[in-house]
This record gives C-alpha cells, sequence and structure tokens, in this order.
C-alpha cells in the first residue's frame, strides 16, 4: 500500500485522476524501482524492448539485458548472487516445460542455495500446482510457498497465483502470512506451505 500511496500520479499504479481501473501492474522490476530499496547493483532481465528503454533510462549503464537466464547476463548474475542478494523472478512460463521456463527454476534453486532471498512468482491456470513448481519447492530447504486462488477450473485462463520466497528472515514471513490473512476476504483462503 506504501507503493501505492508513494506513487500517486506517475501513471504506473495511479491515472493522474486517483488509483486507476484497472490497476496498472508495472511488473515486478517496476515494483522494485518503486520500494526505495537501498540497491547496490541492478541486474535486469527484460523481453519487452519498450520495457527495456524504460529500464535502461532509470538504471545505471549495463544494468539492462534482454535475459539473466542465459549468457552473458546469467553469468553477471551468479557472481552478484549471495545472501545480501534480492532475486526477484517473473518469467510469466516459469511453470512450463520450455529451456527457459527450466533455466529460471534452476536459477531460483541456484540462488536460494547461495542464500540470497529469492522471489519467483507463477500463475496458475487449474485448480493444482504445477508439477514442475511443485518439484522446484521441494529443493527450497528454507521458505514459504503462498498460492491465491480467485476462479476454480481448468480453462486456459488464468486461474490463480503463487509465489516462492527463499530464505525469508522469520519478520518478512510472519508479513508474508498475514498479507495472506488479508487477501482471503477477497479471494478466498490462500495455501501457504512453510518449511523454515
Amino acid at each position: 500500500m506504501g507503493i501505492l500511496q508513494r506513487d500517486r500520479g506517475s501513471g504506473m499504479f495511479w491515472r493522474r485522476a486517483g488509483l486507476s481501473s484497472p490497476t496498472v501492474y508495472p511488473g515486478s522490476v517496476g515494483i522494485a524501482l518503486a520500494s526505495d530499496l537501498s540497491v547496490e547493483a541492478w541486474f535486469c532481465g527484460e523481453i519487452n524492448s519498450a520495457d527495456q528503454r524504460r529500464l535502461r533510462a532509470a538504471l545505471p549503464a549495463g544494468s539492462v539485458f534482454r535475459s539473466l537466464i542465459s549468457a552473458p547476463g546469467r553469468a553477471k548474475v551468479d557472481r552478484a548472487v549471495a545472501p545480501d542478494a534480492f532475486v526477484l523472478v517473473d518469467p510469466f512460463d516459469l511453470h512450463s516445460g520450455s529451456e527457459e521456463a527450466r533455466s529460471a527454476r534452476d536459477f531460483v534453486l541456484h540462488a536460494s542455495r547461495e542464500g540470497a532471498l529469492v522471489e519467483a512468482w507463477y500463475p496458475l491456470f487449474a485448480r493444482n500446482t504445477p508439477n514442475a513448481i511443485t518439484d522446484t519447492w521441494r529443493s527450497v530447504a528454507h521458505g514459504l510457498n503462498l498460492e491465491v486462488r480467485w476462479s476454480a477450473g481448468n480453462a486456459s485462463t488464468l486461474h490463480g497465483a503463487g509465489i516462492i520466497v527463499a530464505n525469508p528472515g522469520e519478520p518478512a514471513a510472519r508479513r508474508i502470512t498475514t498479507l495472506g490473512a488479508g487477501l482471503e476476504p477477497i479471494y478466498g483462503k490462500p495455501e501457504i506451505r512453510v518449511r523454515l
């Protein structure tokens, strides 16, 4: 909510006259930029050329790549992954069987094993968690998994979303579970799996 309030009028979440309807989602990097994080170095992967230009205008030179999953971005990012790193993984097909998605899931595990705070988002198109996500979650030693479903069924439209959070501190884990409880009146009871 703090991000929404600070961003009033910038056009990311808010229109000039007030809260966007529907709300504008700026992407995970946009949320990170709006979060007033004390960031020493940025490494951003963005496939959309218009978003690449927007990010390059906002970030230091050499920070934005078409992909961080494959070289040369991956090599640079691997060297930066450490316990003080925050890694946000948001390819839309993180759940799928594509090469990019497999590489992204491998990267989630690599970063979590290095001790970084990792958040990885994935869509839910059916009632069940995708097998690829279930397998990835089993391999995360310390963290939590939150899923929210806003509709049932097995159609091709988006029915919900999930997030894997690796290596959160206890305060962050409590805040995320509190957020899940806050979403319950809107979306129903979220599923939260914790491994701390």
